[in-house]
């Protein structure tokens, strides 16, 4: 008789075990799915912001113009992978100033979370001065 009292409330929680494992799972599998496809966000962040600056530099020299400015990004971009899709939509350059924006797409694990980077960065124009101007 005392059986069927305790048998009685263990046939009632028959699969919650599976139940707890699965859901616990699913949570888990979400937060290291989200982790690495925040990792590879971040790993095409520092691509582009490694080609800006890269750029900045050519297109801020002496004689440097937009044209040797993409090729020093596309150098970067194309050759390592990080980034799926890139552009260079702003290459700038006044008497005193040079801006350079590189944008980018990394690799999408979830849909729905953010895969676009940017990175604007501008900079001096490196310019000749006399003596006689200093």
């Amino acid at each position: 008789m005392a059986c069927k009292t305790a048998c009685a409330a263990t046939s009632n929680e028959r699969g919650a075990a599976a139940v707890e494992a699965v859901l616990i799972y699913g949570v888990v599998l979400a937060i290291v799915l989200m982790s690495v496809h925040f990792g590879l966000l971040y790993n095409a962040s520092l691509a582009v912001d490694d080609a800006a600056g890269e750029a900045l530099e050519e297109l801020a020299d002496r004689d440097g113009d937009a044209v040797q400015a993409r090729a020093v990004a596309a150098l970067i971009l194309d050759g390592d992978g990080t980034v799926k899709t890139w552009a260079m939509p702003l290459a700038q350059r006044t008497e005193d100033t040079a801006t350079v924006t590189v944008t980018g797409t990394s690799s999408a694990v979830l849909p729905g979370l953010p895969t676009e980077v940017s990175r604007t960065v501008s900079g001096p124009v490196e310019r000749f001065v006399s003596e006689a101007d200093r």
